[in-house]
């Protein structure tokens, strides 16, 4: 009986691992957009960057970004070859990609920008 039941558990264990959902968090970089003059002095202000979550579902092939702010922003995303391959005008947006691949997002904002890359 014991075998039964760890056997059933087992196969309940998998099939759940496989029901779930094949998501990445993206890893993305934050950058100041300033003037080049004052790229030389020192400059202490502040830029206010919203808290970003950038999802990649694999089997979706979607991008989904989420943001509890809300803030103007462009987003683009890049395939390989550089061409522009989704667009959206707002953070809080999901994006169908054309294919599994490699892509750049790049998100883009008053006074800052963001990189991520998905291999």
């Amino acid at each position: 009986m014991r075998k039964v039941i760890l056997l059933f558990s087992a196969i309940i264990s998998f099939a759940l691992s496989a029901l779930a959902e094949n998501t990445t968090g993206v890893f993305m970089e934050y950058y100041k957009i300033g003037d080049e003059e004052a790229a030389t002095k020192v400059n202490r202000s502040l830029v206010q960057i919203p808290t970003l979550e950038v999802v990649y579902d694999s089997d979706a092939k979607t991008i989904r970004i989420t943001s509890p702010e809300s803030q103007a922003a462009n987003v683009y995303i890049y395939n390989s070859n550089g061409a522009v391959v989704g667009y959206a005008n707002s953070l809080n947006t999901t994006i169908q990609l054309p294919s599994i691949g490699s892509y750049t997002i790049c998100i883009e904002s008053e006074g800052w920008y963001g990189i991520g890359y998905i291999n």
